[in-house]
């Protein structure tokens, strides 16, 4: 399976340089290994090349996710019910994930890509400030909010400064993506999609015990990573009793 993947070129520089992190280990044993998340294998990437002159200028990488697998969201058929074993296995297996990704640990808070802004980033505080006023202006100058808003969120923040609410956040996480939407991005093997066909007759809308699996093979886009707090995960905004076991 081939994904080609377009972004600009400090995102896609970004990307390869977590898929070759080791994970950080604080007060623990320091052995060189890699990173358990399920990193993509990169086949080809031009963003090494030597006539790159733009920050903005933009750049390719090719993945291979390996022969049989699909995007997670068509692994759930629509007939399955909510509760089956099966949707609940994949959310074990997805929070399983994802605390493997927020374990994997930064020195700085702030966007993979633009170290030379964030490097000296210590304090999540900053760090969510910082962003906060960018996405705030942005959206103020594209019409989205208007100033009355704006101000109404200022003060919410002087407010959750002025209750400590960011200081429980003592290391940078690694975050997959703070966004509105998350999924597509990760890959299973293509006979879990077959196991999900296999939903009892029995009334229950369950499956067999026996094909309840998900097998989480890759998950390749990291465009919106975050070193911060794991809790501005989008996948948390709703997680399930299962999700959260895992």
């Amino acid at each position: 399976h081939i994904v080609l993947q377009i972004a600009r070129s400090d995102i896609i520089k970004a990307t390869l340089e977590l898929f070759q992190m080791k994970p950080m280990s604080f007060g623990a044993d320091t052995e060189e290994k890699k990173t358990p998340i399920p990193f993509p294998k990169v086949l080809k990437t031009d963003v090494w090349r030597a006539n790159l002159s733009l920050p903005e200028e933009h750049s390719y990488i090719v993945f291979d996710v390996t022969k049989d697998t699909v995007p997670l969201p068509p692994v759930i058929s629509t007939q399955t019910p909510p509760d089956s074993l099966l949707i609940q296995e994949r959310d074990r297996r997805l929070g399983s994930l994802f605390s493997t990704v927020h374990k994997t640990f930064n020195l700085w808070y702030g966007i993979p890509s633009q170290p030379a802004d964030w490097s000296e980033c210590i304090s999540w505080q900053e760090c969510f400030t910082a962003l906060f006023h960018t996405a705030l202006m942005s959206a103020e100058r594209a019409g989205v909010i208007d100033k009355s808003m704006v101000e109404q969120l200022q003060r919410a923040m002087f407010h959750a400064v002025a209750y400590f609410l960011f200081d429980d956040v003592e290391v940078p996480s690694l975050v997959h993506n703070p966004g509105l939407d998350w999924g597509s991005d990760i890959f299973v093997s293509k006979s879990d999609t077959q196991r999900s066909d296999r939903v009892d007759s029995g009334g229950e809308g369950g499956v067999s015990s026996d094909s309840a699996a998900i097998d989480i093979v890759a998950m390749y886009d990291w465009t919106n990573a975050l070193w911060g707090d794991p809790l501005m995960e989008c996948a948390l905004r709703t997680p399930s009793k299962a999700f959260l076991e895992g």
